[in-house]
């Protein structure tokens, strides 16, 4: 069973991927690997889907801090999901804004806050200038997507549903899909756990349902998500918990977990590589 923190978690990153009131968008493809910005990545070699070079993360905490200016809002995924996380309109934006209880929030979680706000107003300048036809546009990808990605949760197990899921994996998507999906396969798919343990000689799977939250994150920062302490990933996590301030996901995980507990995550975490890769048979 997962604990408080982990449900915090895991609840932050189902957030992040659209299906809450943030948004952190676009995802590059599965192969990209993300490095921690302050140290070498803790992913073993072998858990990583190739071994080419991160591109450089901007790391200063005062001053360096990317603003949604710097964004492409002409992508049209992204301006979609931008819409998704800020709205359309400032006044409503601000009404839900209201509803944050900020009263018990640290200053570090406050200027995360600031941060993601200041993304937002950049996104509503770029939004007025648009044309009705464009909004109208930008508004049916946005609900079209978000339903894409809210089908993919569904709270049971479903074999056809899991079948869809692991080929979605296998084929490669964008990184926030794929963390919903193989979150899914983690929480209902006990074939799915019970062969990862098989692979890593064990016989239970409540290592990998306590876990399953980590082994989403890492999925997604290994899947292209900017996990960094500046990312839109970790200033949400920020709000839900205020260890995660100033931290990437790979150093929030190194200094919440112990060694042998990090060791046995990536251990799985390359087990189930090797399961997407085609390199160890599922189903068996």
């Amino acid at each position: 069973m997962l604990d408080s923190k982990k449900i915090i978690l895991l609840v932050a990153l189902l957030a992040l991927v659209g299906i809450g009131y943030f948004y952190f968008g676009k995802g590059a493809p599965i192969d990209a690997h993300i490095v921690d910005e302050t140290t070498e990545s803790n992913t073993p070699e072998s858990a990583s889907l190739n071994n080419t070079n991160n591109p450089e993360v901007n790391t200063t905490e005062e001053n360096n801090i990317p603003v949604a200016s710097e964004y492409d809002f002409n992508d049209e995924y992204f301006a979609a999901m931008s819409l998704a996380k800020c709205g359309i309109d400032l006044e409503l934006h601000d009404k839900k804004k209201e509803l944050i209880d900020t009263n018990q929030f640290t200053d570090a979680q406050l200027k995360a806050l600031s941060v993601i706000e200041e993304r937002c107003l950049s996104w509503f300048d770029y939004y007025e200038q648009l044309s009705e036809e464009r909004k109208l546009e930008l508004q049916a990808l946005s609900e079209e997507e978000s339903k894409r990605q809210s089908g993919i949760v569904i709270y049971e197990y479903d074999e056809k549903h899991a079948n869809e899921m692991l080929k979605l994996l296998k084929d490669g998507t964008d990184w926030n899909t794929g963390g919903l999906a193989l979150l899914y396969l983690l929480a209902h798919d006990y074939k799915f756990r019970e062969r990862i343990g098989e692979i890593m000689g064990t016989d239970s799977t409540l290592f990998l349902e306590a876990h399953m939250s980590d082994l989403m994150g890492i999925h997604m920062c290994e899947s292209g998500a900017d996990c960094s302490s500046n990312g839109e990933m970790m200033l949400n996590l920020c709000l839900s918990d205020p260890t995660a301030c100033n931290q990437s996901f790979n150093s929030l995980i190194s200094n919440s977990l112990t060694p042998n507990q990090l060791s046995d995550i990536y251990d799985a975490y390359a087990v189930i590589l090797r399961i997407l890769r085609g390199e160890i048979p599922y189903p068996a």
